[in-house]
């Protein structure tokens, strides 16, 4: 079932080298034209960096550097570029409302690869949205046929089609998908981003398949630069040893990373109610119902509440409410937040960089304000701001 690891060569030098080297060049540099393009290119090897790390702080200030130069240049690659490390920084962050519009905005630039799609698609299938998702999965699944394995396409589209499956109830077929293939996207570079090694860990524990399960480990052993949190999950996923899932979701709430603490916490509360220990798993349970229902993650809402019933916990009542589709109550909390913002008297570009957003997801999100109040102009909207 299972295929070798990806054997792509990689980077000539580190991103350690890299960026010593542009450092040293942007330093020696006088004319402001070449020392924009070295400051360019060492603001991308940063954000490369940041997204292997546990934490993504390092990314969000050199997003909005970027950002502040795509704006003097009016350069579409730069803005591409913010919008991308933005989109991850909303995923990681749970803001799914912006990043959809964060997402749609990368793909307009038409950036270099489908991962803001591919994460935007991943967030409206949690939330059970099949409809919301076809647009994200499209293009995701375009951008696998029209690349390849190169820039991750294959291993986008992978993550996608394991979620469809494993929402069809194909446990099988969603495991075989991550682990198989030219490039396996469990062994995908980029793991800290939504790690498709802890998905498919999840699965092959859940279907005993103990194989799959050691092949994951193994990977995991060959990369010295892996995510500490998705070590210590997979790691405690396999060994059943709450420690471990402990450490990861620490990992994972210093780092910021909603959804995967939410994961971890759910594993953590299973694992010990399987143990017998309600007492102790129960505070977890409730701390992966509460994330879920703060990332509007219906699908992984009912399951976990399944799951935890089945073990003898019962969750406490929780309510999915149906938002109304006009008026201030039927704002995004996203949209919320802009609107008080707007009626603050605050221009679209203040408040694309104090909320560190594009301006064309501010614009979109006015756009949808101004619909769903009835008004016609910004001016309109101060009425209804808090």
């Amino acid at each position: 079932m299972v295929t070798q690891p990806c054997t792509a060569e990689p980077l000539s030098f580190s991103l350690e080298d890299r960026l010593r080297y542009l450092d040293r060049r942007v330093a020696d540099l006088e004319e402001r034209k070449e020392q924009l393009s070295l400051e360019l290119q060492r603001l991308a090897a940063v954000a490369e960096r940041a997204i292997l790390a546990p934490g993504f702080g390092d990314l969000a200030e050199t997003v909005a550097r970027v950002r502040t130069i795509a704006e003097q240049t009016g350069s579409h690659r730069l803005k591409g570029l913010a919008a991308w490390a933005t989109a991850i920084c909303l995923f990681h962050g749970g803001a799914w409302d912006d990043l959809f519009i964060e997402a749609s905005t990368a793909h307009e630039l038409r950036w270099t690869t489908s991962m803001p799609s591919a994460l935007a698609a991943l967030a409206a299938l949690h939330r059970d949205d099949e409809r919301w998702a076809g647009p994200y999965i499209k293009r995701v699944a375009d951008a696998a046929r029209r690349l390849g394995t190169a820039n991750g396409g294959g291993a986008y589209s992978s993550w996608v089609q394991s979620l469809q499956l494993r929402r069809a109830g194909r446990d099988h077929d969603a495991l075989r998908r991550l682990v198989t293939g030219e490039c396996p996207a469990a062994d995908w570079s980029y793991d800290g981003i939504y790690s498709p090694r802890v998905q498919a860990a999840r699965l092959a524990v859940s279907l005993g398949d103990q194989p799959t399960l050691q092949q994951i480990l193994a990977w995991n052993r060959k990369r010295r630069d892996l995510h500490p949190g998705v070590r210590a999950h997979c790691q405690g996923l396999a060994s059943h040893d709450p420690a471990l899932l402990a450490q990861a979701a620490s990992i994972y709430q210093a780092g910021g990373q909603i959804p995967q603490l939410a994961e971890a916490a759910e594993d953590l509360g299973l694992l010990l109610a399987r143990q017998g220990d309600q007492a102790a798993a129960r505070p977890h349970m409730t701390q992966a119902i509460q994330l879920y229902q703060d990332l509007g993650a219906t699908w992984d809402l009912h399951r976990a509440c399944a799951e935890f019933r089945a073990h003898g916990l019962r969750p406490h009542p929780y309510a999915t409410r149906q938002r109304p589709t006009t008026g201030w109550r039927s704002l995004t909390r996203s949209e919320t937040r802009i609107a008080n913002l707007v009626a603050r008297g605050r221009s679209n570009p203040q408040i694309a960089d104090e909320l560190c957003l594009s301006r064309r997801t501010v614009e979109t999100h006015v756009s949808h304000i101004l619909t769903k109040l009835g008004v016609r102009s910004r001016v309109d909207i101060v009425g209804h701001g808090d």
